[in-house]
């Protein structure tokens, strides 16, 4: 199990604009998730270090297979 006190992870990024905006190249999908558990999963997530999340599903501009 992960404890959240220790150091939270540093994510690598990828620059994704000629200005240097950068992006982490690890994020969170959240395609197929269960709503009722989801909203959990990504506060654990944020704890962990992550920043990066996929939810373009919600917004209707994925395939939801």
């Amino acid at each position: 199990f992960y404890s959240f006190k220790k150091k939270r992870l540093k994510m690598k990024t990828i620059k994704i604009s000629p200005s240097g905006s950068e992006m982490p190249i690890i994020g969170l999908g959240t395609a197929r998730a269960p709503r009722e558990s989801l909203g959990l999963a990504v506060r654990y997530a944020i704890k962990c270090g992550y920043r990066h999340f996929d939810c373009a599903w919600l917004f209707g501009n994925e395939d939801y297979w």
